[in-house]
């Protein structure tokens, strides 16, 4: 089995989150455990996190794309 695509392109494990093996339940909850037992490590990913999608994700970002594509496309 193969992991699912979409998370990846989302997450970049060790940074911003954790990605696990899909279908992997042993994964899966040492990477909770990990984050249960590690306060500090848990809130820089949670930052991480925040912070990516504030510059790559929010909808002024997303809507600011789509803008300039559109109007390249009108072009």
């Amino acid at each position: 089995r193969v992991a699912a695509e979409g998370p990846r392109e989302i997450i970049r494990d060790g940074v911003d989150g954790a990605l696990v093996p899909l279908g992997d339940t042993q994964s899966l909850s040492a990477a909770i455990a990990a984050l249960l037992a590690d306060p500090a490590r848990r809130a820089d990913l949670a930052a991480a996190g925040r912070a990516r999608f504030e510059a790559e994700f929010a909808a002024p970002v997303v809507m600011a794309t789509w803008r300039d594509y559109l109007a390249g496309v009108r072009r």
